[in-house]
């Protein structure tokens, strides 16, 4: 299975249901897709440095929320 890596946030959605939905402004370290229907929601008063997130899996969530 193709392997999509992301190098900035902004919102996103591909043929394979893998999607990005933000609020906030993070620095993306690596941020990649390998299987299929996984989310990444990042709400606005979010405070991550840095991310570095793989979704190897199908049916993947993670949610990033306020501290």
């Amino acid at each position: 299975m193709k392997r999509i890596v992301l190098h900035t946030l902004s919102e996103y959605s591909d043929d394979r249901g893998n999607s990005i939905s933000y609020e906030a402004s993070i620095e993306v370290k690596s941020l990649s897709f390998c299987g299929s229907n996984n989310m990444l929601v990042v709400h606005r008063d979010a405070k991550v440095k840095s991310l570095e997130v793989t979704f190897d899996c199908d049916n993947g969530y993670l949610e990033i929320g306020p501290c």
